[in-house]
């Protein structure tokens, strides 16, 4: 059985290839915190994502990944460097729901801590439709 951010995974890849979009799972045990996809577009733009799954918690105030299945500190130090150099770095957060939520990096160290509400208000997309916008235009 295949765990939720490898399902994650596997819904992105299904989603998002196209001749637009290269994308390519990375597996690295040598570089702490490295996200997980690195997605190039037809620009030569590199964008790198990071997966996160949780389920949507029954009180609407609690946050959707907490510390337990959010970003760990090495996750939060890459993605806050690599923001810093690029701009190109995100979070890609699915739900039960079939919800996903397209966060910048600059908010790796809120992300934790934010409902479902909270982090629907603070994306820069919602569904794949925006979020293969966003990858193939930046």
């Amino acid at each position: 059985m295949r765990k939720p951010e490898q399902r994650l995974w596997d819904r992105m890849r299904d989603q998002l290839f196209c001749q637009e979009l290269w994308l390519q799972r990375i597996e690295n045990v040598v570089v702490a915190g490295m996200p997980d996809v690195m997605v190039m577009n037809r620009k030569g733009t590199i964008h790198m994502v990071e997966l996160k799954w949780g389920a949507v918690p029954a009180r609407a105030a609690t946050p959707l990944l907490g510390n337990d299945k959010g970003l760990n500190v090495d996750q939060r130090n890459w993605l806050y460097n690599c923001s810093r150099k690029t701009g190109k770095c995100w979070v890609l957060i699915g739900t039960d729901k079939r919800d996903v939520i397209l966060l910048s990096s600059v908010y790796a160290d809120r992300i934790n801590g934010m409902p479902v509400q909270e982090l629907k208000s603070t994306a820069t997309a919602i569904g794949w439709n925006q979020i293969k916008t966003i990858l193939e235009r930046k």
